[in-house]
């Protein structure tokens, strides 16, 4: 008798538990028989193969996790499952095996699915040719391509990867054998629009709409939680689609993005259940990394902005005006262009006389009033100390361009409020235009002549714009 006392519970779990009696009906064959089935209900792919690597057994769990009829198997090679890559690895496992008693360590192995792509799997093997019964090579292959994947997303994003591929590789990961769900990502694709990736989803659950009140995804981006709809009660249009491919369930899975443009999973599942255990798991891993990939993305985008914005007015700086203007220069053959050059007149007297944060408050004005005159489209930019410049793609009617310089001028010449008092400024504007033909356009020409026509508007008396088409 033991010297440990058991509790109530337990004598009660002990008195009601039944002897499940021999570990096989002798109605059902000898004991390799029961063991065969036994192995069958196994979620992980047993193979077991002579020398030459003919296969003598496959477990049944071969046919969800790879695809292969198992019966079909029998008789093939082994070796015809794996990756290429992956034969000379294979090969030093399975002589270490047959050399050893014991279970070899797990090594990673990509075998082929019946549809010709491979999976990572962890695969360990077991020499048993000293038993009568088997004399075989016995491999246990564990699905590994969650870490694989896993890897893979970090690795992009580790290298700033467009968003695009990490997503690719989440859909993935959510593809696993066995588990019989259709899975739809709505992310920003980087223009403000959102995009999908999906799995082999059928289009009217793929092209949701996000704003669908009451929908599960709407209330998971209301709420900013997980909804899940047993039953699809909420899905409103999408019902329908969704009963005729089989599913009875949706999740709905929020995935916060620093940029304010929110990501979603969408789950649909045959079962109507809410996600299991591993399910909850590797929902949650994928929430992690989308959630990272976003804010990367969003750290990206802030550094690209401040590098490529003048941080005391807020447009862009000299290296962005550098990029509009290849990027205009490349389309001017087609539209035209105008350059068209700002310089402030008496703002050095305004550092004078009032200090500099004062000229800082009125170069963040004169900003305000650039912007507020310009076109749709056109790029403005401080390029210098007092020196603003503005792109207008388009622009090469000569009287328009006098307009917009002399609206420039009228904006900027008003005078600005300050605590120690207004501050009079004025402006001289050049311009220099190219009409659309065949051929490059010469930027640094174009530049060189704007900074000509300037000149001649400071030497004219100041507030006065000047402009020349080249």
């Amino acid at each position: 008798m033991p010297d440990y006392e058991i509790d109530v519970k337990g004598v009660d779990y002990i008195d009601t538990f039944v002897d499940p009696g021999p570990p096989y009906d002798p109605a059902t064959g000898p004991p390799d028989v029961w063991y065969r089935r036994v192995l069958e209900q196994l979620p992980d792919a047993v193979f077991a193969f002579r020398h030459d690597g003919e296969l003598t057994f496959v477990s049944d769990s071969v046919r969800f996790l790879l695809g292969h009829e198992p019966s079909a198997l029998l008789g093939t090679n082994a070796l015809d499952l794996l990756h290429p890559d992956d034969l000379e690895r294979a090969a030093d496992t399975v002589y270490n095996a047959a050399q050893v008693e014991g279970w070899r360590p797990p090594r990673p192995m990509r075998l082929r699915h019946a549809d010709g792509s491979y999976a990572t799997f962890e695969v360990v093997g077991m020499s048993l040719f000293h038993v009568e019964e088997v004399r075989s090579i016995v491999c246990v292959a564990r699905w590994a391509d969650d870490t694989a994947r896993v890897d893979a997303i970090i690795g992009h994003l580790a290298a700033q990867a467009p968003l695009g591929d990490v997503v690719a590789e989440i859909v993935h990961l959510m593809t696993r054998p066995g588990w019989r769900l259709g899975v739809a990502i709505q992310f920003d694709d980087g223009t403000g629009h959102l995009t999908v990736a999906h799995t082999d989803v059928a289009a009217p659950l793929v092209e949701l709409d996000a704003d669908a009140a009451g929908t599960p995804w709407a209330e998971a981006r209301r709420t900013g939680t997980p909804v899940f709809d047993l039953g699809l009660a909420t899905t409103g249009p999408a019902t329908d689609a969704a009963r005729a491919a089989g599913y009875s369930t949706c999740w709905a899975l929020p995935v916060p993005d620093p940029s304010h443009q929110d990501a979603l999973i969408v789950v649909w599942n045959y079962e109507e259940v809410e996600p299991e255990l591993g399910q909850a798991t590797l929902l949650d891993r994928v929430r992690s990394l989308l959630g990272l990939a976003l804010a990367g993305r969003s750290r990206q985008r802030a550094l690209e902005h401040a590098a490529a914005t003048d941080p005391l007015t807020g447009l862009g700086n000299r290296r962005a005006f550098d990029v509009a203007f290849d990027v205009a220069l490349a389309r001017a053959g087609a539209t035209g262009l105008a350059l068209v050059l700002v310089d402030l007149d008496g703002f050095k007297g305004v550092n004078d006389r009032l200090g500099h944060a004062a000229g800082d408050a009125v170069l963040r004005e004169v900003a305000t009033r650039i912007t507020a005159r310009v076109r749709v489209g056109d790029v403005a930019a401080r390029i210098g100390g007092d020196e603003f410049a503005v792109l207008c793609p388009g622009l090469t009617d000569r009287e328009a361009a006098a307009r917009l310089g002399r609206d420039l001028l009228d904006a900027v010449a008003r005078p600005v409020a300050l605590e120690g008092g207004p501050a009079d400024i004025g402006a001289s504007v050049g311009l220099a235009l190219v009409a659309p033909g065949p051929g490059a356009v010469d930027g640094a020409r174009l530049f060189r002549e704007a900074d000509r026509m300037l000149y001649e508007a400071k030497a004219s008396g100041r507030g006065a714009v000047r402009i020349v088409q080249i």
